[in-house]
């Protein structure tokens, strides 16, 4: 949810699954992973309010068979 300053509601966004780590964007968008470690990520751009829905693919593998709680924007 965006709040303004005086506390209301400003825009909600939908996100499937569960949210388990967010990362601004300096670009725009603010990046949410999903699901505890699970391989989907949301993208949502808070000026346009627009969202994209990702998955790692099948190229995406490690020893855990996990996916990420966190990122860094380079």
């Amino acid at each position: 949810m965006r709040y303004g300053w005086d506390g209301a509601v400003q825009h909600e966004w939908t996100i499937a699954g569960n949210v388990d780590g967010l990362r601004p964007d300096p670009s725009g968008p603010l990046w949410a992973l999903q699901n505890n470690d699970g391989s989907t990520l949301t993208t949502f751009n808070p000026a346009t309010n627009a969202t994209t829905f990702y998955t790692y693919g099948n190229i995406y593998t490690n020893v855990a068979n996990r996916g990420f709680d966190d990122v860094s924007v380079s």
